[in-house]
Formats: C-alpha cells, sequence, structure tokens
C-alpha cells in the first residue's frame, strides 16, 4: 500500500512539473518580420552563420544565414 501511495505521489510532483514547464513562453509576438528586434539575436558571427531574427508562426527566432568566408 505504501508503494502505491508513493508511486501516484510522485506521478503527481512529475505532473506538476511538466505544467509549469509547459506554460513558460520565452520569446516575443510577431506578425511580420519587422515587429522582431535585431539585438534579440547575438550580432557576431558563430561558425560561420550570422543570425538574423525572423517571425515564424507568431514568434520571433534566430536563424542563422551562412556568411562567404573573407579571403
Amino acid at each position: 500500500m505504501a508503494k502505491l501511495v508513493k508511486f501516484v505521489y510522485v506521478i503527481i510532483v512529475f505532473y506538476t512539473l511538466f505544467l509549469v514547464g509547459t506554460e513558460i513562453v520565452s520569446g516575443h509576438a510577431c506578425t511580420v518580420n519587422a515587429d522582431c528586434e535585431q539585438s534579440m539575436c547575438d550580432p557576431f558571427c558563430v561558425g560561420g552563420y550570422h543570425f538574423t531574427p525572423i517571425c515564424v508562426i507568431g514568434w520571433c527566432v534566430c536563424v542563422g544565414n551562412r556568411v562567404a568566408p573573407v579571403l
């Protein structure tokens, strides 16, 4: 009986953590690319990619664009 109570308790704790974790929304809402701030993406080139913000399904995301190497 004690094992069943402990199992139910653990399930409730993990279910609560799951619900709290899924409610956290990070990012900026947008309708067009102009709504996304340039400062939200890293301004530097990382691994040959330059990151720019774009609007994807109502949220601003940083997308890496390949930059030609400087010779």
